[in-house]
Formats: structure tokens, C-alpha cells, sequence
């Protein structure tokens, strides 16, 4: 039968996933109380780069690109 993310995945266009993951992480760093920019975060999700202008900090980076993984091999 597949897991969730498979099924869904199929049924969706990336722009939209990609969308949804950027959201998801940027919310969910601001809930955890970081700062990083919603742009900074589509930079490390969709380009896998820390913008110098993004104030966010390597940490904050590996977090944002751990869910990243998490999502990809859900």
C-alpha cells in the first residue's frame, strides 16, 4: 500500500511539495523560537545554501535540512 508520503507525493505537483515543506520547517522554527527568514529558508530547503543575509545561524541550517530529510524519506 505505500506509506502516507508516497501516495501523496504521487498525487501532488513538487512545486507544491516543495511549498509545503518550506512552510512546514519555517513554521515550525518559529514555534521553536529561531529566527530564520521564511527566504533564508527557501534557500537551505530548495538550494541547499545559508544565505549570508538570511540571519540564520549554522545550527538553525542543519535543523531546517533535517526536516528536509525527514520529509524526502518519509
Amino acid at each position: 500500500m505505500g506509506c502516507f508520503c508516497e501516495r501523496i507525493s504521487k498525487k501532488m505537483p513538487q512545486d507544491y511539495l516543495d511549498d509545503m515543506l518550506v512552510r512546514l520547517a519555517h513554521h515550525s522554527a518559529g514555534i521553536e523560537g529561531k529566527t530564520i527568514s521564511l527566504p533564508a529558508t527557501v534557500s537551505i530547503i530548495l538550494n541547499g545554501t545559508l544565505p549570508v543575509s538570511g540571519g540564520a545561524i549554522v545550527r538553525e541550517f542543519y535543523e531546517i535540512e533535517n526536516q528536509k530529510k525527514l520529509f524526502i524519506t518519509c
